[in-house]
């Protein structure tokens, strides 16, 4: 088995090499100018380059985070009176955070 897993790693070793090489190979004749438009996409310099947003959205992201941290402890809040409700074997349906009391 320890023999096994020597071999199965060498195979793997000496392929990684084999792909490594072969990448050079692939790579080396390519021609940066040639290479870059094809990454990026065509560049038209007719345009007016586009200007920076005056906000990185973080303001707007910390807001939204504030606002379901509120959130987070109604569901808590709602979740605790739901373990109390079963407890007690009440039946009962939370809706929008209010807890209405069935009687039967």
């Amino acid at each position: 088995m320890v023999d096994h897993a020597h071999e199965w790693m060498q195979a793997w070793r000496s392929a990684g090499e084999a792909l490594a090489r072969v990448r050079r190979e692939e790579l080396r004749p390519l021609d940066g100018t040639k290479a870059l438009p094809l990454l990026t996409g065509p560049a038209d310099y007719q345009q007016e380059l586009r200007k920076p947003k005056p906000s990185s959205g973080l303001v707007e992201q910390q807001r939204w985070f504030m606002k379901l941290a509120a959130m987070l402890e109604v569901y808590r809040t709602a979740g605790d009176l739901q373990i109390r409700l079963q407890e007690r074997g009440w039946r009962f349906c939370l809706l929008g955070g209010l807890a209405l009391q069935r009687s039967s």
